[in-house]
């Protein structure tokens, strides 16, 4: 079977509507194999409805533990690839159960993934500024 890439038409920060386009996709035989950037690879297989879930891991990057994936496997969840500090799983029977029952925990988790982005975003402007005052310091000594 081929792979096919596509551009995810809607920003890949709104993580309900990425799922619920994933679905779509798959509702047409379009199965996600990866993802990098704005970009998913689907490959062309039989229609069928299924829902994606997107889990926050606090590593880029990193695999899931396998205990976590069995255990996700016993839910009635398949996990398909990783992406940032997230994993994407393809719900593998109608009745998994679903990742997330509890919004508060969901929402910690969120949360403790939302400060670390901004403490990295802290440190690449910091970054960033170091290296163009570095850049115009070298400019203006040369002249």
């Amino acid at each position: 079977m081929s792979l096919i890439p596509r551009l995810i038409p809607v920003s890949i920060y709104d993580i309900t509507q990425v799922e619920a386009y994933f679905g779509h996709m798959a509702s047409k035989g379009y199965f996600v194999k990866k993802m990098w950037g704005n970009y998913a690879t689907f490959e062309k297989d039989t229609p069928q409805k299924t829902k994606y879930r997107f889990e926050p891991y606090g590593e880029q990057g990193k695999e899931p533990p396998e205990d976590m994936r069995l255990y996700y496997e016993e839910q009635g969840w398949k996990y398909i690839c990783k992406t940032g500090y997230f994993h994407l799983y393809q719900a593998t029977r109608e009745d998994a159960t679903e990742i997330h029952t509890d919004a508060v925990i969901q929402g910690e988790t969120f949360a403790n993934l939302n400060k670390r982005l901004k403490y990295m975003s802290w440190y690449i402007t910091i970054l960033y500024s170091f290296t163009a005052c570095v850049i115009l310091y070298t400019m203006l000594r040369i002249h």
